[in-house]
């Protein structure tokens, strides 16, 4: 779909229709936008629970919700019809975001994800498109 776009609006560029290519690449960022915000989002929610030292603070994340020092409660993540609720995405991003931006302040202490958790940085990186270092 991406490519297609890319394609209009190279050739309404071409044709000198800037207004329309214009309005054609903010709708290209938008999709790009949303992609990239699904794909951190199921990265996250798909490390399931972690347990994370921020800093010497304990602290949990389950299913990219941040839960704190207390067990998971069971927050909703979906709507009735399936679509990914507006604040989770919103905080599964805005997690996200922070970890790949801080690797030196946490380390996980335990993870129901089957590779511990060890690659999650790496994953979210590049999802956001960063670079980052493993965490310590």
């Amino acid at each position: 779909v991406l490519g297609a776009l890319a394609d209009r609006m190279t050739a309404l560029a071409v044709a000198q229709r800037f207004e329309e290519a214009a309005l054609v690449r903010d709708r290209i960022g938008a999709l790009a936008g949303a992609q990239r915000d699904r794909t951190v989002h199921l990265t996250m929610v798909g490390a399931g629970r972690l347990d994370l030292l921020v800093d010497g603070v304990a602290t949990v994340i389950d299913n990219g919700r941040l839960v704190g020092d207390l067990p998971p409660v069971a927050r909703p993540g979906r709507s009735v019809d399936g679509a990914i609720e507006p604040a989770h995405l919103a905080e599964t991003r805005a997690i996200a975001r922070w970890l790949v931006r801080h690797p030196s302040r946490w380390t996980i202490v335990e993870s129901s994800e089957p590779s511990g958790g060890s690659s999650l940085v790496e994953r979210l990186a590049t999802a956001l498109g960063h670079t980052s270092a493993a965490p310590t």
